[in-house]
């Protein structure tokens, strides 16, 4: 019975992992793409992304030492921008069994993932929750890691020819690629939030005039780049939804692979609606 057990915890955590992929293989394309530029090797950012995996850690990381900071700042610097995981860590252990696993698995603990976590474990059948939290994590893991590799063999090729969708820190590289800017936050946003929508366009075809998303950010978008519109605002973050006039290229500041944001799903198929359009 536990067997059977952990392989459908396994097998969930793996489907639950799925959405992640929209979001973490345009960004960590990204970071391959400014790694090479930056003097690293491919190989060298793919190891990044196996050891460090921190999103806008490694991102922070690449541009210190490129800039020629010495590497213990770039390392304490890393380390700074990822202390929110001291407090994700303890708010998940009322959910966890114990198993000599979690400290080797909160090596794929994210932003993202403790989301998914803080939903999918209360509910969840202790046998389960190991094997689903090793699915989803792998999977998120796993697809950062192949889209590093990628940016760094072919990102400049791949980012010209394939629609890109930048969620959360992709949305503000997105941004800086272009030129516009991104920074530290007047107001930073952890938890829900109340968008309000400027104009639909097509990545947010059907949406209501106001929705509520989840966020979690410390940076944020405040000048928009060239070809881009704005799509949707909150009262503390002005940039939630930026959208190009004429490439298939969209960004959002907030999370919709979460179950608290609302039409989350919608956001997901309008994109792939535009990029099936955009490769007939």
């Amino acid at each position: 019975m536990s067997q059977v057990s952990s392989k459908s915890g396994l097998k969930q955590g793996i489907i639950d992992g799925l959405p992640l992929l929209g979001g973490y293989i345009p960004v960590a394309i990204s970071f391959g793409v400014i790694a090479i530029q930056a003097g690293f090797s491919t190989l060298e950012a793919t190891l990044i992304s196996v050891f460090i995996y921190a999103g806008a850690s490694q991102f922070l990381l690449v541009a210190m030492v490129a800039s020629g900071a010495p590497l213990w700042l770039a390392v304490c610097m890393t380390l700074l921008v990822n202390v929110r995981h001291v407090v994700y860590a303890p708010n998940l252990v009322p959910y966890l069994p114990q198993s000599k696993a979690w400290p080797y698995l909160m090596h794929g603990l994210t932003d993202q993932i403790f989301a998914l976590a803080h939903t999918r474990l209360p509910s969840m059948e202790d046998t389960k929750k190991v094997d689903w939290f090793k699915g989803v994590s792998m999977v998120a893991w796993f697809s950062w890691i192949l889209g590093t590799a990628l940016g760094g063999i072919a990102g400049d090729s791949l980012t010209q020819k394939w629609p890109i969708l930048g969620i959360c820190v992709g949305h503000q590289y997105m941004a800086n690629h272009f030129g516009g800017k991104a920074g530290p936050a007047d107001i930073p946003e952890f938890g829900s939030s109340l968008l309000t929508l400027i104009e639909e366009g097509w990545i947010l075809a059907n949406f209501p005039k106001e929705f509520n998303v989840w966020e979690s950010h410390n940076d944020e978008v405040y000048e928009i780049p060239e070809g881009f519109r704005l799509m949707a605002s909150s009262d503390a973050c002005q940039v939630q939804v930026i959208q190009h006039d004429t490439l298939p290229f969209a960004g959002v500041q907030y999370h919709p692979e979460v179950e608290h944001t609302e039409y989350g799903s919608e956001l997901f198929e309008n994109f792939l609606n535009k990029a099936l359009e955009w490769n007939k």
